[in-house]
């Protein structure tokens, strides 16, 4: 370390800030290091210290080294903080792991320190990534009770759970919870909608596709403008469907208002060979707009074998 080649010896705040550095890069043995040289030098880590490799750990998906140094943490006389929490449920949702993120968000209410909706949309989060709805939907509204400010990202995650399961009826529950606490959705909000009935059965009785064209046009009338990954899950949602018409009616849309298709556009017209026509005129447009480059639309085959020659 630089400052000790001067016979100066750092300080905790010194440390705290080369930890800020390495959570900003994500540089994990760098962090434990100056964290070993920290206590080599007989300084005592304060929370943010710990916060910090906590925070480095969750972001690497390294749950059980982030449970290491929050048990750390607390053995060591330091109290966990609302940034503490935050980062250890951050690491949980990473990992689906619900258990352990109700259990931080047990703690933060028997300490009394507040539920941000950072915290409560990680619980959320961890609820969609193990596809439990029930949970979800059942924090959600223990939150309401709570009073915590609900936003879109709150309701999208518990949405999330739902939609990861294909379940539309859940999904639509919250939906409409949203809509009646006046809380306006965004374009993250129509793209869960839009995969939770790329999700369900297709052999539902609903028509999965006027169903996703209802939420979208909802939100359209709502002001809210769709991206490019909106109208390609809406459009992909059709190629799945075999509703190839209705697909290039939201092609055209995504065109007229001004979005740019993407290769993964490109990618999901290359599979209607039912429309091959139109979508080779499309194609061709497109390449001759600059919109798509040439090689974007070329089937690539992977592996040694087959190999078109050139």
């Amino acid at each position: 370390m630089e400052i000790k080649k001067h016979g100066l010896s750092p300080e905790v705040g010194t440390y705290n800030r080369l930890f800020f550095t390495c959570a900003k890069q994500l540089k994990i043995a760098q962090a434990e290091e100056w964290f070993n040289m920290m206590l080599d030098e007989g300084l005592k880590p304060d929370a943010y210290s710990y916060n910090s490799l906590i925070s480095i750990y969750g972001k690497a998906g390294q749950v059980e080294s982030a449970e290491s140094y929050f048990n750390q943490m607390r053995l060591s006389g330091v109290n966990p903080t609302a940034i503490t929490y935050s980062a250890m449920m951050s690491a949980y949702a990473q990992a689906g792991d619900v258990e352990g993120a109700e259990l931080c968000m047990d703690e933060m209410r028997e300490a009394k320190l507040e539920l941000s909706v950072q915290i409560c949309g990680a619980l959320l989060n961890a609820c969609a990534k193990a596809c439990d709805g029930e949970r979800a939907e059942r924090w959600l509204h223990e939150m309401r009770r709570d009073g915590v400010r609900m936003n879109e990202k709150i309701f999208t995650s518990a949405m999330d759970a739902w939609a990861n399961k294909g379940e539309i009826e859940g999904m639509e529950r919250i939906f409409r919870l949203m809509q009646a606490s006046n809380v306006k959705p965004d374009a993250m909000t129509i793209c869960v909608l839009i995969k939770g009935c790329k999700r369900a059965r297709i052999d539902s009785k609903v028509d999965l596709v006027a169903h996703a064209e209802h939420y979208l046009c909802r939100i359209i009338d709502r002001d809210v403008t769709p991206d490019v990954y909106v109208l390609n899950s809406m459009i992909d949602l059709c190629r799945l469907h075999r509703r190839h018409t209705v697909a290039f009616i939201w092609l055209r849309k995504m065109r007229k208002l001004g979005i740019r298709p993407n290769k993964f556009t490109v990618k999901i017209m290359e599979g209607w060979r039912e429309m091959s026509g139109e979508r080779a005129a499309i194609l061709k447009e497109l390449r001759e707009r600059g919109e798509v480059r040439a090689h974007d639309t070329r089937r690539r085959r992977v592996g040694g074998h087959g190999r078109s020659k050139r």
